[in-house]
């Protein structure tokens, strides 16, 4: 299997624009730079050669050379193999790579890895409940006991679906708002255990 390159790094604008070396170059320098280090990122180096740095950005030579000599040339070091680098860059290669290699060892356990001891790894898991549905559109009539004087009172009210009605203190008027009662009762048990 091909390791790829990644396409990308991250770019922190308020590291850049404050960073000394950047505040010291001129609008167009900044466009240089930034074309250069675009160019680092996806060769993994630069050639250590003006003439040809000069080319990479679109720059006759002499105007690069005199970028690169006033501000440029402070912003890369060279490596062992004599190739032109970004310091910042590289560190953004190695917190990926490091990234990268974390995901693939989960991704080699299943995902997610499971912790070797305690409540989870010991239970068996649990058969999911499907939710009952509920029909938040059609009105339930339901009976109410007659008033005194012989008078039925009717209410519009929607109860609970399967049989059940509300067992809030004051009953909920409709379906909705009793799920949504009894799902802040839910969140409030939660947050207090």
């Amino acid at each position: 299997m091909s390791v790829e390159k990644p396409p990308a790094f991250q770019f922190y604008p308020k590291d850049f624009l404050t960073a000394e070396s950047v505040r010291l170059m001129s609008l167009k320098e900044r466009g240089v730079y930034i074309t250069l280090l675009c160019h680092n990122w996806l060769e993994q180096s630069l050639p250590n050669h003006v003439p040809t740095l000069a080319k990479l950005v679109d720059l006759r030579t002499k105007v690069f050379a005199t970028m690169w000599n006033s501000v440029l040339a402070r912003c890369f070091f060279t490596g062992s193999d004599g190739r032109l680098r970004n310091p910042r860059l590289e560190r953004e290669r190695e917190k990926q790579a490091e990234f990268r290699a974390i995901k693939a060892a989960a991704g080699r356990l299943g995902g997610r890895p499971k912790k070797a001891q305690g409540f989870f790894s010991e239970s068996k898991p649990k058969a999911k409940k499907s939710p009952p549905v509920f029909d938040l559109q059609t009105p339930v009539r339901t009976p109410q006991p007659p008033l005194k004087g012989g008078r039925s009172r009717r209410r519009r009210r929607q109860d609970i679906p399967g049989g059940g009605s509300c067992s809030h203190s004051p009953r909920c008027h409709t379906t909705k708002a009793c799920i949504e009662r009894t799902l802040a009762d839910a969140r409030r048990k939660r947050a207090a255990s």
